[in-house]
């Protein structure tokens, strides 16, 4: 073998290597690209059910008032701070309407009615409940 022919011969490796080594870091980045889209997704996902979280919280605060103060040790014949209907010493209360009217007989209601109608209420009840 002469010095031209093993270089000719290593020439060629260096191209077929060249080649794989080009195909297996395409593949690398192919891979780690398909990663990062995996992971963006999930967190994208994950702050869309945050969101939506967050959004049934506020609604229950609106259909029951303040629900972190409510304890065990409550008096259930004292004032407190919710939205629920209210029992009395001989009668029950309604949760409170959108506007009340004096001497206008008012339907009972278990849900303040500014959130009667509201999507994400409704999903609540519908899947969470």
């Amino acid at each position: 073998m002469t010095v031209a022919t093993i270089l000719a011969w290593l020439q060629e490796w260096a191209n077929v290597l060249s080649v794989f080594g080009s195909v297996g870091l395409t593949f690398a980045l192919a891979v780690l690209y398909y990663q990062q889209y995996r992971l963006r997704k999930w967190e994208s996902n994950q702050d869309i059910r945050r969101r939506h979280t967050e959004t049934l919280k506020e609604r229950i605060r609106v259909w029951h008032g303040d629900i972190d103060e409510v304890g065990a040790e409550t008096d259930p014949f004292s004032g407190d701070n919710t939205n629920l209907p209210t029992v009395k010493r001989a009668s029950v209360e309604p949760a409170p309407g959108e506007i009340n009217y004096i001497g206008i007989e008012q339907d009972f209601r278990v849900v303040p009615a500014k959130i009667e109608d509201d999507r994400y209420f409704n999903d609540l009840l519908q899947n969470h409940a």
